[in-house]
Formats: C-alpha cells, structure tokens, sequence
C-alpha cells in the first residue's frame, strides 16, 4: 500500500524529529505493528510504500484483511502515543497494491 504523509500548511517540526508509520491489525487488541517504517521528519512531505518488506516478527501484511495506518512523530525517537507531538491515522481498510496513496495529514498531538 502507497502512503503520503505530510504536515499541515506552515506547521513546524524539528528535522531530526523521528516519524513512525505503522501498519496495524483493525482486527486485534495487539497495538504491535505488523509493518514499519521509519524515518525523519526533515523528509517529510514523503510518499512511501508499506508492504511484506517491511512486516515485522514474521506477520506479512499481504495477509492481513484490514489494518489502521498510523503515523506518529517523536521528537525523543521512542515510538508509541505517549511521547509523539503529531500524530496520524486512516483506516480500517484493505492493504491493497492499488497505486493510489492513502493520504495522512499529521495533526498535533491535542
């Protein structure tokens, strides 16, 4: 699944803050991801695809019938809610490889 995820008109964050996109199942109470990647806030606004190749603890995100995407960023680079100043979501929905990008504006953390 491609993702877009970009901060709103004239927001600022720190470069070196770090952004966790997250692929979750929508099915299950577990908020362990089952795909994720990681990056810097400095790319940010960035397009990026989530797929098997980046699952995690041999869970394939090709087999999962639905899942919430979440963005997170971290100024400490802990992941998780708790610590994050911006914070994302879309879903539940299919992983799809449809070539259309699910689009997240990142809002601040209220």
């Amino acid at each position: 699944m491609t993702v877009e995820v970009s901060l709103p008109e004239g927001a600022t964050v720190a470069a070196t803050d770090t952004v966790f996109i997250l692929a979750r199942n929508a099915a299950s109470d577990s908020r362990m991801p089952i795909a994720v990647q990681r990056l810097q806030a400095g790319q940010l606004p960035v397009t990026l695809r989530l797929d098997d190749s980046n699952s995690m603890a041999g869970q394939k995100l090709s087999a999962t019938e639905s899942v919430l995407v979440v963005v997170q960023v971290s100024p400490t680079g802990t992941p998780g809610e708790a610590g994050a100043t911006w914070l994302g979501q879309a879903g539940p929905l299919a992983p799809s490889a449809d070539l259309s990008p699910l689009q997240i504006l990142l809002q601040p953390k209220g």
